[in-house]
């Protein structure tokens, strides 16, 4: 099935109480864009569902008091979140003009999250596909690992007596797929099965790094490849004397001898040998060499 077929079957909702964040996260006849405030701010990243129907979320901030400005003007001025897989929507441009045309799933928002002061916030929700007795069906396996783009929009007359709606839209469009969002979670140390079976689904028995094997001096700092396909690993090291990795596996020599370093993401891990030699000794590296016109040249150690 192609991802456009597939995304016209997902069923969309609204859905907020249940959701785990992933992240410290009207028709007109023709519309116009205005390119001044309000501006919709998405929040960076997205979230999971941890139940059926598993979905993905965004969620998006407007100021309180343009919220209640637009509000004041048309009491119903549409706020929504349009999903489209990154690939499909390709170089097109979302406009005020195109926005209710293209394939891309147009959520409007039924539910806004806790005010805050300043701020409201709504959340718009990719979730499972709907059965006609009204159950739910896990979001579909095969869509996992594909990177949804995500943009918010408001519409509304700014006039009361306006013939056209004015439309704006987030200035931060977010792009994630559900998959490497589940493996940041699981990196976060989140261990609910939903995750684990997401990220184990679109990893199968592939996951491994790019090298058999690494070598690097002591001291020096080596970037590790892993086949991941793009999700989110925690790094470890057998033996710190010898080496140290960071959480973007960026190695660094410590000591000379031999150890592993491991990746994981949720149930799968893979592991690569690294040895790390006692620095070599060059010319450049061990001494200065000083020339005095018209004397020989000295040899300085460093």
């Amino acid at each position: 099935m192609n991802k456009k077929r597939l995304l016209m079957g997902i069923c969309i909702s609204a859905l907020a109480a249940s959701l785990s964040s992933a992240v410290a996260f009207a028709n007109a006849d023709v519309a116009e864009q205005e390119q001044t405030a309000p501006v919709l701010a998405m929040q960076q990243g997205a979230s999971i569902r941890y139940m059926d129907p598993m979905g993905i979320r965004f969620v998006t901030d407007v100021a309180t008091d343009k919220y209640e400005e637009i509000i004041g003007v048309d009491s119903e001025a549409v706020f929504g979140t349009l999903i489209i897989p990154k690939d499909i929507l390709g170089d097109t441009v979302i406009t005020a003009d195109n926005y209710l045309e293209i394939d891309a799933e147009n959520i409007v928002a039924n539910t806004w999250l806790p005010n805050t002061q300043t701020t409201k916030s709504y959340a718009c929700a990719l979730g499972g596909t709907k059965n006609e007795d009204g159950t739910y069906n896990d979001f579909p396996a095969e869509y996992y690992n594909v990177d949804l783009y995500a943009v918010s929009y408001c519409s509304y007359k700014a006039e009361p007596e306006a013939t056209k709606n004015t439309v704006i839209f987030a200035e931060n469009p977010q792009t994630y797929s559900v998959a490497y969002i589940a493996s940041v979670l699981q990196a976060r140390g989140e261990t609910d099965a939903i995750l684990s079976g997401i990220t184990d689904s679109v990893l199968g028995e592939t996951m491994a790094f790019a090298s058999e094997t690494y070598t690097l001096y002591k001291g020096a700092t080596l970037q590790t490849v892993l086949n991941a396909k793009g999700l989110k690993a925690t790094y470890s090291t057998d033996d710190e004397t010898i080496a140290t990795v960071d959480q973007n596996g960026v190695v660094t020599g410590v000591g000379a001898g031999t150890t592993q370093i491991t990746a994981k993401i949720g149930n799968k891990s893979a592991t690569v040998d690294l040895t790390v030699t006692a620095v070599g000794v060059s010319f450049a590296d061990s001494s200065k060499v000083t020339l005095a016109i018209g004397e020989k040249s000295t040899r300085e150690a460093s």
